[in-house]
């Protein structure tokens, strides 16, 4: 055993005092009197440092308390008059208590106010955080007034970036494209390697249209058992197939005539 040890040894062969459990508590006790005394004495730059330890702390121990602290939910089931609900969401009535931790409350206040919403899937929407990341400018970086995209954007031939200086959005040079890379489009007879003129209009959010970008939708409809393809940036539906068939003879007409590489555009005016 090292030289230094020497009171752990003395604790092993001898034990602790028979009141070191109540000296302990009480030690704990006074801490917080030492604390608000030293807090109120500091001054200047020591103070600003020591506040900066204590409100970190503050918050690590705000989180543990939130991971440990359960909270019951109880609710009572409203009997409704005869044909108030529908026959598809009575069942959503059944779930009223549960036992959930105390940050998932929200979440589930946002469940419980969708509960008379009729199932049908939307759009999710994209937030600003999201889509788009603040870049520091400036001699001593203090200015946030750019953005720099973080989704895939297509653009055309005649694309140009604005100067530095004057360029709020920022698309990075890896995630600009002027062709269709999808993989679900020859099953649709479509080119893969189709132009693009440009994306439809972004139902969810017409601020993302603006800078061409498109998001995946889900296909409906068709059968086939794509789950997870998409064309442009507007859900394909059962009306589209019309459209798709009439680009896919087009392209194949102009595929045999001239060019492997087809232009195509998907309009909403066109379903």
């Amino acid at each position: 055993m090292p030289q230094n040890e020497h009171i752990e040894l003395h604790r092993k062969r001898h034990g602790r005092r028979l009141d070191h459990e109540e000296r302990t508590r009480k030690k704990i006790a006074r801490e917080a009197h030492k604390r608000s005394k030293i807090a109120k004495k500091l001054r200047g730059h020591k103070a600003k440092l020591y506040h900066k330890k204590r409100y970190s702390e503050k918050v690590q121990m705000r989180k543990l308390l939130k991971q440990h602290e359960e909270k019951d939910q109880k609710g009572t089931v409203e009997e409704p008059q005869q044909g108030a609900v529908p026959a598809y969401l009575l069942d959503r009535q059944q779930q009223t208590t549960g036992t959930v931790l105390s940050n998932m409350i929200k979440q589930k206040r946002k469940e419980k106010a969708g509960k008379y919403q009729v199932p049908i899937p939307k759009v999710r929407a994209v937030s600003d955080a999201e889509a788009f990341k603040v870049v520091q400018t400036g001699k001593t970086r203090r200015k946030g007034w750019k953005r720099m995209v973080t989704k895939v954007t297509f653009v055309g031939d005649s694309f140009t970036r604005k100067p530095a200086k004057f360029e709020r959005f920022i698309r990075p040079m890896g995630l600009r494209f002027k062709k269709h890379m999808g993989s679900h489009v020859v099953h649709f007879g479509l080119n893969p390697r189709s132009l693009v003129i440009r994306p439809l209009v972004e139902a969810s959010d017409p601020k993302m249209t603006g800078y061409q970008t498109p998001f995946k939708r889900r296909l409906s409809g068709f059968g086939d058992g794509h789950a997870n393809q998409h064309i442009g940036s507007r859900p394909l539906q059962p009306s589209d197939r019309p459209l798709i068939e009439r680009i896919a003879s087009e392209n194949e007409r102009i595929r045999h005539e001239r060019d492997p590489l087809v232009w195509f555009e998907l309009n909403a005016t066109d379903t």
